[in-house]
């Protein structure tokens, strides 16, 4: 799971789908808080993922526990359940830790739904959102094209924090990026 994501707004002409984001570090201190149950359920809990991103000639497979933790400060929350690997899942969990696994990780979700925890916005051409992946969870709102014309194309690249670090370490040196055009072959940036 990549740990930065960059979304940049190429053309929004659409009406509604605005983007949002959830702390989902406040939401899970709120779960430790209620029911410290799940909170131990999804720090000690391996989920599984498959993953081939389109066109891309990968397949992606890994294995984590929901909630990282260092200590008890949490560090990462890797909440990606569009590649959840149910296979994987119902092959190396028993019944009873996948049953407590998944009213841990529903009980999470309800707080993650709560308006408290969620930024929502209709992003524009030109904005640009920096996010940690392994924080904010991320995604868009249903949208409408009413009329000829309209469209939404979001530019995306994404990478680990390793990846930056040079650049931070080094203002002069170079940092090579690849972004993906949705609905295109994408560009190359090269800074």
């Amino acid at each position: 799971m990549p740990q930065i994501f960059l979304f940049r707004c190429h053309t929004n002409t659409t009406t509604e789908g605005e983007s949002f984001w959830v702390d989902t570090f406040a939401a899970m201190e709120e779960v430790r808080e209620e029911r410290p149950d799940h909170f131990a359920t999804l720090a000690t809990t391996p989920i599984f993922h498959r993953y081939s991103p389109p066109s891309s000639g990968w397949y992606l497979c890994s294995s984590a526990t929901l909630l990282e933790l260092l200590g008890d400060e949490i560090v990462s929350v890797r909440d990606q359940y569009s590649s959840f690997d149910d296979y994987e899942m119902v092959r190396r969990l028993g019944r009873e830790a996948r049953s407590a696994w998944w009213d841990a990780y529903h009980f999470y979700r309800s707080k993650v739904d709560q308006a408290v925890f969620r930024k929502k916005r209709k992003m524009q051409a030109g904005e640009l959102v920096i996010l940690d992946n392994r924080r904010v969870l991320h995604g868009r709102l249903s949208y409408n094209v009413t009329k000829v014309g309209q469209e939404r194309i979001m530019d995306t690249s994404y990478g680990d924090w390793q990846h930056f670090q040079r650049r931070l370490l080094d203002p002069g040196a170079g940092l090579f990026l690849e972004m993906e055009l949705h609905g295109d072959t994408g560009d190359i940036v090269r800074d």
